[in-house]
């Protein structure tokens, strides 16, 4: 499978949103929080691309055993409550806002997996 690199342009938005807080931390702290951030949505991107597969193998009439299933909602929900934690950790949004989010993102992902082939 290729490595999808459309995040690329998308990196440096990850560091001016921590920079607009840089006077909470210091040059350092942001670089490093940024790395962790960025770390984080790279993981996402690769649990949608996960999901992505399954649900185009499942439209194809493929057969998905459900292992495979059960591991890719494992990977897809930890890393959506570890980017989570990662987001209340840095206290820059509200908490409802965070949560509603991030569990939007994981719901959308368990659809992705685990609804059947529609008609």
């Amino acid at each position: 499978m290729p490595l999808n690199v459309s995040f690329i342009p998308y990196i440096h938005l990850v560091f001016i949103f921590v920079s607009k807080f840089s006077y909470i931390y210091t040059m350092e702290e942001t670089i490093a929080v940024s790395a962790y951030l960025i770390v984080w949505a790279l993981l996402t991107i690769k649990s949608f691309d996960l999901a992505q597969s399954l649900r185009v193998a499942i439209n194809n009439g493929d057969t998905v055993r459900p292992i495979a299933k059960a591991f890719t909602s494992i990977f897809c929900i930890i890393v959506g409550l570890l980017f989570m934690q990662t987001h209340l950790w840095l206290d820059v949004w509200s908490q409802g806002l965070v949560f509603a989010i991030h569990l939007f993102i994981i719901g959308y992902q368990m659809v992705m997996i685990w609804y059947p082939k529609p008609e």
